[in-house]
């Protein structure tokens, strides 16, 4: 759905590209007075002082021929732009630099369990828990932004209990 943002200003299509621009200023400036002319190849946006120019125009070249080809002449209706010049979105890395392995879990820790047993700690900088079964032992990933943490989490919960089990830490 298209919605006018600027009644001032009217989009100018299907203009040959070997028209003069000059010329089609000229055409355009006729109607009322212009704040700012855009060629963009073969279309065109005109802004005028007021609306009533800007309809004026629409009235007057919607349909025009310049070179054999007919303008399109319509009121400027923003469509979000071509997809081919949107920037992509930037990248957004949650995972963590540093990672623990987490071993001798029991069975009923789940990630959520893990994670709040390390948040427990005060190391914030954690990005991402699991806890997955690998050779029929539970076992578990910790990652961390942050290298303090990290190192925090090796030296000092290693052998240390959850869920009733003392697990082992590695890098």
């Amino acid at each position: 759905m298209s919605v006018v943002k600027n009644p001032k200003k009217v989009y100018i299509g299907n203009i040959p590209r070997d028209a003069d621009e000059g010329q089609i200023e000229k055409m355009f400036e006729e109607v009322g007075k212009t704040l700012s002319l855009e060629f963009k190849g073969d279309f065109a946006f005109v802004e005028y002082a007021d609306s009533e120019a800007a309809e004026e125009a629409i009235r007057k070249y919607d349909g025009a021929r310049i070179r054999g080809r007919r303008l399109i002449v319509e009121p400027f209706r923003y469509r979000g732009g071509d997809p081919r010049y949107r920037k992509p979105p930037p990248k957004v890395n949650t995972r963590g630099e540093h990672r623990c392995i987490v071993t001798n879990l029991s069975a009923n820790t789940t990630k959520d369990a893990l994670r709040e047993w390390v948040m427990h700690e005060k190391l914030s900088s954690v990005t991402v828990t699991d806890v997955y079964n690998r050779h029929g032992l539970n076992e578990g990933v910790v990652e961390f932004k942050d290298k303090q943490d990290w190192d925090y989490c090796i030296r000092k919960l290693d052998h240390v209990k959850l869920d009733g089990c003392y697990v082992r830490v590695y890098d």
